[in-house]
């Protein structure tokens, strides 16, 4: 599996269905020693469990899929059904997040992924302008291209934007740059994360509900590489911005940033 920053977890309530559609667009490459999903439970023995799954509703199944011709990693989380709590709206949600992908034909890869899973909400496919063809699965956005490489967008609302510019900026010590945008929402792309991973700040994004965590489909967690790791820690307590899920080590950790966003931060090599 390829260490990128174009990994992403996605809540789901039907793993195998997802598994079935994405395969559509090449993610056909499943982690080594995980060819049936990972169980975790939040209850004693399970260490793992014990790190994840509380902030999931206790009960999860992973499994973690690669597509090697893009180098894109999806973590598929499927939520205990008596866990699983709606979505506020259709809308992103702040710490949303789209994922570009590349295919070779954008709308008869959106149909061979309807056919792949008829059981899973696909949305009605439409023009990204220029990004491609976007939709949404059961919450998750997603845009399929016909060329170029693959991105990852974020989501927050105005509101919820300056604290989470600060975070970004002042925490994890990434810089912004303002980026054009053909549906008028402000841009920004994050600098010198590994890839291509923009920012998009909109009205229309609305703040997850208190105590929702990432327990409603399309719920996710991304990744950034190269934080400046040395004195986050501080800087963290000192903005009160958000928590950690697993504190830095060996290059790696996982934080809550100020809208709830889960991210994992991983150093290049």
């Amino acid at each position: 599996m390829l260490h990128t920053v174009y990994h992403h977890g996605i809540s789901v309530r039907d793993l195998a269905a997802w598994r079935d559609a994405i395969a559509v667009l090449g993610f056909t490459a499943i982690e080594p020693g995980a060819q049936t999903p990972r169980h975790y439970r939040n209850v004693e023995g399970d260490q793992i469990g014990r790190y994840i799954a509380w902030w999931l509703g206790d009960e999860i199944r992973t499994h973690f899929i690669e597509n090697p011709a893009t180098g894109q990693q999806i973590d598929l989380v499927e939520i205990a059904s008596r866990s699983l709590r709606p979505r506020r709206t259709d809308a992103p949600l702040e710490g949303d997040t789209t994922i570009g992908v590349p295919v070779d034909d954008p709308a008869a890869a959106y149909e061979a992924m309807r056919a792949a899973a008829p059981d899973l909400a696909f949305g009605e496919a439409v023009d990204a302008g220029e990004d491609g063809v976007g939709f949404t699965v059961e919450g998750q956005r997603m845009v399929l291209m016909p060329e170029g490489s693959p991105w990852t967008r974020v989501h927050y609302g105005a509101a919820g934007w300056p604290k989470a510019r600060d975070f970004y900026t002042g925490v994890l010590g990434f810089a912004l740059r303002p980026q054009s945008s053909e549906t008028g929402a402000a841009r920004f792309l994050i600098e010198d994360c590994g890839g291509r991973v923009e920012v998009e700040v909109s009205e229309a994004t609305a703040c997850p509900g208190e105590g929702d965590g990432k327990m409603y489909l399309g719920g996710n967690h991304f990744r950034l590489l190269n934080p400046d790791w040395e004195g986050i820690e501080s800087r963290l307590t000192q903005s009160g911005l958000g928590s950690w899920l697993w504190q830095p080590r060996n290059g790696f950790a996982q934080i809550f940033g100020p809208s709830g966003e889960s991210i994992e931060l991983q150093s290049a090599e």
